[in-house]
């Protein structure tokens, strides 16, 4: 046996190792996350120390939410910059975001789209449904809303669910395609189906104006009161208007 194949079968032993120590340090991490923040949060380090590159995005999205660790961009994009050199889809799209909104870096589209890019070639929902709103905001890219919905979809089939009621939107507002009611409720009632606010706000609004179904208030307010229920404040704004014109219309 040669000194040089011994010593690389002894760096993979420990690259095993290694790596089924991260793998546990992550699972300890994840079950203290609601129960030990302080445990939580070591674990987390100690797997992402130790190069497991799940437990490096957890920490970078950790310190973009300002859960466990205070909010620090800088940091959040140092830790995901880690997961990304082992290709982590996931941390690619979170690089993305930062460059996107400027958080930690200075806004760069170019960058974003293009980290996104490397992420949605893994077929990453979140990634992809990002992109589909570059071309949807013109940000970066020239505003495309045919292109958007080819993003928009392809997050959708691949489970990223709110991308369902950016499907929707373009529907009802015609853009990139013919204006359809019906097709719009479609998409909204399957984003809604997933905890979706916006989309309940929205499938709302389609039955107080009657668009593409009869105006029906009180599903209207149904469909408000839901999305308002899962913390989407303007649902409650919605909710008081219908109220107001109701009971002017019983004053008069």
């Amino acid at each position: 046996m040669s000194t040089q194949s011994y010593a690389s079968n002894t760096d993979a032993s420990i690259k095993i190792i290694k790596s089924s120590l991260s793998s546990f340090q992550l699972y300890i991490g994840n079950y203290y996350l609601v129960k030990n923040h302080y445990y939580s949060k070591k674990y987390y380090l100690l797997s992402a120390e130790n190069g497991n590159s799940e437990a490096q995005t957890t920490v970078g999205d950790l310190y973009i939410k300002g859960e466990l660790f205070a909010t620090d961009y800088k940091k959040a994009m140092k830790w995901l910059m880690k997961a990304s050199e082992s290709n982590n889809p996931k941390a690619q799209a979170y690089i993305g975001y930062l460059y996107s909104q400027g958080l930690g870096v200075e806004k760069n589209y170019d960058n974003a789209l293009k980290w996104y890019l490397k992420s949605a070639k893994q077929d990453f929902g979140l990634a992809q449904n990002n992109i589909g709103s570059l071309y949807y905001d013109g940000n970066g890219v020239q505003q495309d809303y045919q292109a958007a919905m080819e993003w928009y979809q392809k997050a959708e089939k691949n489970g990223y669910t709110s991308s369902a009621n950016n499907i929707a939107y373009l529907y009802q507002h015609g853009l990139g395609v013919d204006i359809d009611y019906k097709k719009a409720m479609e998409w909204y009632l399957k984003s809604a189906s997933k905890n979706d606010a916006g989309a309940m706000y929205n499938i709302g609004y389609l039955y107080e104006k009657g668009l593409g179904v009869p105006v029906d208030i009180e599903k209207a307010k149904e469909w408000y009161d839901k999305a308002y229920s899962l913390g989407l404040d303007i649902a409650r704004s919605r909710l008081n208007l219908l109220k107001i014109k109701t009971q002017n219309k019983h004053d008069s």
